[in-house]
């Protein structure tokens, strides 16, 4: 059985869509997948930031923002 690809930033993608949509719970979910992925992956915590603050959650925002900034801190 063929493997298939890792999909992670389609994820992204699909999650910056929900959160444009305001559906910031479904853009977490989304995020979530991504890093179950990739868990190097900054966009993916930025992502999951971004969505828990639309959500009101800017304590969990806080802590995925700066996930995102030990990876990369560039």
């Amino acid at each position: 059985a063929e493997k298939y690809e890792k999909i992670y930033s389609s994820y992204v993608v699909l999650g910056r869509v929900r959160l444009k949509e305001k559906k910031p719970v479904m853009a977490i979910e989304m995020a979530k997948k991504a890093i179950a992925q990739n868990q190097y992956y900054t966009d993916a915590y930025v992502l999951l930031g971004d969505a828990y603050m639309e959500n009101g959650d800017p304590k969990n925002a806080m802590e995925n923002y700066k996930k995102a900034i030990a990876i990369y801190p560039g």
